[in-house]
């Protein structure tokens, strides 16, 4: 048994980031924390199976898994097979520019002929248009 106090427990919360999966149930957002992590190491996987950018929404087949960096002034999501680095002042400000990125790859990899990719071009290029529903 934790012999963990009401107050311990807070200044457990109030010393980590935290990571939450948020609900809405009957119009209501339910925050859960599903993960807390030391402010000093703020290094989590991430993953979306949706990409939401300013011309169009990229909807998934399955989720795209990358890694999301957080600290005391910036948040960084980061996929390295992709080559996309996104930076924001917040996660909402990342994952915008991680949606332009994206959009920009896949929109201008398949406007380009095969003869004008390199080798490692084709296959992140095979990969964007497997992954994306159309």
């Amino acid at each position: 048994m934790n012999d963990l106090t009401e107050s311990d427990v807070e200044n457990k919360i109030q010393g980590s980031s935290q990571l939450a999966r948020v609900e809405f149930k009957e119009g209501q957002i339910s925050p859960v924390i599903i993960e807390l992590f030391d402010k000093k190491y703020n290094h989590v996987e991430y993953s979306t199976s949706t990409i939401v950018c300013t011309e169009r929404i990229y909807e998934l087949k399955f989720p795209l898994l990358s890694t999301m960096d957080k600290s005391d002034d910036k948040v960084t999501i980061e996929n390295s097979f992709l080559n996309i680095y996104a930076m924001g002042g917040n996660l909402t400000e990342a994952e915008a520019e991680f949606a332009e990125d994206f959009d920009y790859l896949f929109t201008r990899y398949n406007e380009l002929g095969e003869d004008q990719l390199t080798d490692n071009v084709k296959v992140v290029k095979a990969f964007l248009n497997h992954i994306v529903k159309l």
